[in-house]
């Protein structure tokens, strides 16, 4: 708590940033200013009204300000500096004010003192410390707190502030699973290994068809049909070369579930994929508005060896959507491939993509998924876990080739959110096109997140929006080729890298949090570097590596710098490494906190070899604002080991993804969700 006299007090009342522990820089402003200072609070409440309540029975008031309430919208929840509210109470009275705050919920905290004596003319600030973690645990959306200052003698109300939280993850996505409605002419088929007869019409639950062939055989082109398979029941089947199409966008056919198991329906599919779309056959020209929905994929016949592809669509379809679907140990999970066309549209949700594999003799480089001309793509709040490798197949070793989710050059309208990226071979996402990647948790992986670059880059660099995921725990791919790489920009032409932690790195032997790859070359074309890019508000915490900047000064250029903070104290690797002095011109940088425990501190960036300290580093790119100091982090060394103890299960990282792998929409548990395992990393810095 601060307290000034003569109604000045610090602009550090207002400021958002970092919470260091150096002092930073000072000015006074009068209380005057005061309120154009928090008008800021506009855009979180009502505005910058003010608050005054007659204590004294004079004309004399008490203040508190911000008026306006606080909410925490779906961003906010990512700045950590939004999760710390400033009040100030002014006591504008002739007399001494004994004062107290209170909160009303456990998710709200004080940072500060819970009262104090305010004399005439004199102000404090309080902070109050929001986690929308545990207030996610009320099981209520929105959240909803209150801060109330009192008068400590009489209890008059002296100001009275919500806070809500209205940041839960499907702010940003579909709020859910998807539902259908049945067209009035669409045919319900029912199969049951089980129960069924392929004797029977199979129109009905109590006279369904024993085959998924004979089910899918009644199904017909152009209709909004759906095809039901009972939960529990498990088949030697596939769903085999899928040729038939809905009816439109609001009248997809489906392939789903009926019935009261909690288990999806099994297909064991032997050697063969689980469906798969090509030309030929008596296939059309395009399969369109198909949804295949709660099924459970796995190749038992599959020994790792040869091509083996869980769902495979390469004719040109628009609008398709797999959702609370399992595939388990493909030689590549899923194929979004256009093959002579483009898709459109297609959407994987809710799913859970694992323990994709392969020998690297017999076969292709193994992916989790692997996409390929899509225009509009949606990957929401999946499994992604242990794709690319296997330690018990020979030859299926972690190479660099194979990855956890490996979107190619030539896709355009891209979403990755939401989703659990976990031990990849090589990286756990590969997105060559640029997109969107928002909220995801990545762990394990030895190149955990790439934007832009790839063998056919696209002409003029592509967009990369990486926004609120956290990364933990890094990797090598095996010791020839060490690895723990955060986040790797190429090609970029614009972006905004904004609010991710990066944090925790165990494994990694060569690590790096951010790379600036200005001078990667495609096979089949050139990249334009680094472009236009601001990089904000991130928190890179013990990685053991900080800023890697390649390529030379046309090649990197436009970055905005700012309220980032870099700590470490475990490997003697530097904050920043630039290979080309030239590209220190690059950086417009503000308001970041640097501290390194382990490296000299004359050393801790590296300029075309050359060790320099931070002040260095800080003159070349005009920087007078940004701080050296360790950063006072409530619980940083928050670990997903530790999460699963919190919240019942065993101690351990592969408990964690055990449990995280039964996900499904009969099982569906919030607190094994990235978004919800996000909130209780963060909440820790």
């Amino acid at each position: 708590m601060a307290i000034t006299s003569g109604l000045h007090m610090s602009s550090d009342l207002v400021r958002r940033g970092h919470r260091g522990t150096g002092e930073g820089v000072r000015s006074r402003v009068t209380l005057a200013l005061l309120f154009a200072l928090f008008s800021w609070s506009a855009c979180k409440g009502r505005g910058p009204e003010e608050t005054k309540t007659d204590v004294s029975g004079a004309s004399e008031s008490v203040t508190v300000i911000p008026i306006g309430d606080t909410h925490i919208g779906p961003h906010d929840e990512f700045d950590p500096a939004s999760l710390h509210t400033r009040y100030v109470i002014a006591n504008e009275t002739r007399q001494p004010l004994s004062w107290e705050v209170r909160v009303s919920k456990p998710w709200l905290s004080l940072a500060d003192e819970a009262s104090a004596v305010l004399a005439p003319g004199a102000a404090a600030e309080v902070t109050v410390d929001i986690d929308p973690y545990t207030a996610s645990l009320e099981g209520t959306e929105p959240a909803t707190a209150e801060v109330t200052f009192l008068e400590s003698d009489t209890g008059v109300v002296l100001g009275r502030r919500s806070v809500t939280i209205e940041s839960s993850f499907v702010a940003f996505g579909r709020g859910g699973w998807t539902t259908f409605e049945r067209s009035a002419d669409a045919l319900q088929v029912f199969v049951s290994h089980s129960e069924g007869d392929d004797g029977n019409d199979g129109f009905s639950p109590a006279t369904p068809k024993r085959t998924i062939a004979a089910g899918v055989a009644l199904l017909r082109d152009g209709f909004p049909d759906w095809l039901l398979l009972r939960r529990g029941d498990a088949w030697q089947e596939s769903l085999g070369q899928w040729k038939k199409s809905g009816r439109g966008l609001n009248e997809p056919m489906v392939v789903s579930t009926y019935g009261d198991a909690l288990q999806r329906p099994l297909l064991l599919t032997g050697t063969q994929g689980g469906v798969w779309t090509h030309g030929g056959s008596g296939s059309s020209n395009a399969i369109d508005c198909l949804a295949i929905v709660g099924l459970h994929f796995r190749p038992d016949g599959y020994t790792g060896n040869g091509g083996c592809v869980g769902a495979q669509f390469l004719q040109p379809s628009s609008h398709l959507l797999i959702e609370d679907c399992k595939f388990v140990g493909y030689s590549t999970n899923v194929v979004f491939q256009g093959f002579e066309g483009r898709h459109r549209d297609f959407r994987l949700r809710r799913s859970v993509l694992v323990d994709a594999h392969n020998n690297h003799v017999t076969g292709e480089h193994s992916q989790g998924l692997y996409v390929h001309n899509v225009d509009g793509l949606l990957i929401e709040e999946n499994v992604f876990d242990h794709n690319g490798w296997s330690k018990t197949v020979p030859g299926a070793h972690a190479d660099m080739f194979s990855h956890n989710l490996y979107i190619a050059n030539g896709n355009t309208g891209v979403q990755v959110r939401g989703n659990l990226i976990a031990n990849g071979s090589s990286h756990g996402l590969q997105l060559r096109c640029g997109g969107s990647v928002v909220n995801n948790l990545f762990v394990q992986n030895s190149i955990s997140l790439l934007v832009g670059g790839g063998t056919d880059p696209e002409p003029g660099g592509v967009r990369a929006d990486v926004l609120g995921n956290v990364i933990v725990e890094g990797k090598d791919i095996d010791l020839s080729n060490p690895r723990g790489w955060g986040i790797v920009l190429s090609n970029i032409s614009s972006g905004n890298v904004a609010y991710n932690v990066i944090a925790g790195n165990t494994l990694g032997s060569q690590p790096a949090a951010l790379v600036l790859d200005g001078d990667a070359t495609g096979d089949n074309g050139s990249t334009i570097g680094v472009h236009e890019t601001s990089i904000v508000g991130n928190i890179v915490y013990n990685w053991g590596g900080g800023i890697l900047v390649e390529g030379d000064a046309a090649q990197i250029s436009g970055l905005e710098f700012t309220r980032n903070q870099l700590q470490d104290a475990v490997l003697s690797e530097p904050l920043f490494e630039h290979f080309d002095a030239g590209t220190t011109a690059a950086f417009r940088s503000s308001e970041n906190c640097f501290f390194d425990q382990v490296v000299p501190t004359n050393a801790w960036a590296v300029i075309e070899h050359v060790p320099r300290s931070i002040a260095y580093w800080k003159a070349q790119v005009g920087d007078v604002t940004s701080t050296v100091e360790r950063s006072s982090f409530a619980e940083p060394d928050r670990s997903l080991a530790s999460y699963n103890v919190l919240i019942g299960g065993a101690y351990g990282l592969n408990a964690f993804l055990a449990e995280a792998r039964l996900q499904s929409r009969t099982n569906w548990r919030l607190s094994y969700t990235a978004a919800q395992t996000n909130r209780y990393i963060r909440s820790g810095f």
